[in-house]
């Protein structure tokens, strides 16, 4: 038996219920597949409130506003909610990172037995705290990376230089990145990536069923950052229509983005051909995956692509922008791979897909997805590494 001690730099809540939910799965399924580790899973996300002197009164009055972290009922996991704090705005020079440290030191101090192995998702910044937890108690540590955003430059912003963050991860008793995309860019901090894991498909393998008309594509996105290039594929339909009449386009997510996506639709007179979901829940996101015929996927940087792996479990092709992850995921089975901020290129991918779906066989692509995506392999992947560690610290 081992006991595990997370620190998720993200995590659901009520108001966020998908950020980070592919951590909470993760350790879920790691639980389960191996009932005698414990999880202690020290969450900070969400009473984590910035206070920024350009937006005082409103940040002010959300701090006021309090969230609360989504939590399982589950034998072998126990939670530890950090109590609130305040990430100040990099230009007041308050090192939050060091707040944070300090309050896990804290629940380390509090736990009847001190963890075995300590397991950072995401780097910034929860790479740091691991680093001084290690150090003071000895225990090893790994980093799981999922963040678009690594190498995060914002470790600079709290004072901390390349070479301290290099050493932290050279002090990993393993790195793992989501894809080789992602896994490459650890070469900026001494060395590539440990191991490469992917995220696993939640559900079961569903019954596939035959699709109806007319030809639907799907994207499932947060509508607040403009990498994900949503109005492009907007663009992209309009140019569609000028060669095919019957076909739709769902876009499933919310987000700042959004009104302006609609008017965007609305100006191009595509308001009869694109429907608009709210956030999607895994039902919700099931039933708009039995309903598409495609799933699309426009960003300029993707880690991973779990749509992508998501859509394949249903059988569906996949047509994405080259944006790091997905290309690993892609392959002339099951999908089509355009280059990204080409509004041209994606109608042509769009319209090949119309054209050609017969050749992408569903049962050929779901059958696929899950050999190399389904949650035992991925979970196994982990307890391998956990054990390699384990065994190590206790030799050594």
């Amino acid at each position: 038996m081992a006991h595990i001690y997370h620190i998720p730099t993200w995590w659901p809540s009520e108001q966020k219920p998908f950020n980070g939910i592919f951590i909470l799965n993760l350790i879920d399924a790691l639980a389960e597949a191996n009932p005698n580790h414990q999880h202690t899973i020290a969450i900070h996300s969400t009473n984590l409130q910035w206070i920024s002197p350009r937006n005082i009164i409103k940040d002010t009055i959300n701090f006021f506003n309090k969230d609360h972290a989504v939590l399982r009922n589950e034998a072998n996991i126990h939670y530890k909610v950090i109590k609130r704090t305040i990430g100040m705005n990099p230009i007041t020079g308050i090192n939050y990172i060091q707040s944070l440290t300090n309050k896990h030191l804290k629940v380390i101090e509090s736990l009847p037995s001190k963890p075995d192995l300590i397991h950072a998702h995401v780097s910034y910044p929860s790479l740091l705290i691991a680093q001084v937890i290690s150090k003071k108690y000895n225990i090893p540590y790994i980093l799981t990376e999922h963040s678009t955003r690594f190498p995060d430059r914002r470790f600079e912003d709290f004072g901390y230089s390349h070479d301290q963050i290099a050493e932290a991860f050279i002090a990993c008793s393993a790195t793992i990145a989501v894809s080789q995309h992602l896994g490459n860019k650890f070469l900026c901090y001494g060395k590539v990536a440990d191991y490469i894991i992917p995220n696993f498909i939640t559900w079961q393998k569903p019954v596939l069923t035959p699709k109806a008309p007319p030809f639907t594509f799907l994207i499932i996105a947060l509508l607040n950052d403009s990498r994900k290039k949503i109005g492009l594929v907007i663009y992209a339909l309009s140019l569609v229509l000028k060669n095919v009449s019957e076909v739709q386009l769902i876009i499933a997510g919310e987000g700042s983005m959004k009104k302006d996506l609609m008017k965007q639709s609305a100006a191009l007179g595509l308001n009869d051909h694109i429907t608009w979901f709210g956030l999607t829940d895994e039902p919700k996101k099931m039933n708009l995956l039995i309903r598409s015929h495609a799933l699309i996927i426009s960003s300029e940087e993707e880690t991973f692509g779990i749509t992508a792996i998501e859509a394949h479990s249903y059988g569906l092709p996949v047509l994405s922008t080259r944006c790091g992850g997905p290309e690993e995921i892609i392959q002339p089975f099951n999908g089509i791979l355009v280059e990204k901020n080409d509004m041209n290129k994606m109608a042509e991918g769009m319209i090949y897909m119309i054209n050609h779906l017969q050749s992408f066989e569903a049962q050929h692509i779901q059958s696929a997805s899950y050999a190399i995506y389904g949650k035992d392999k991925i979970t196994s992947q982990y307890l391998k590494v956990y054990a390699n560690i384990l065994d190590h610290s206790k030799t050594h």
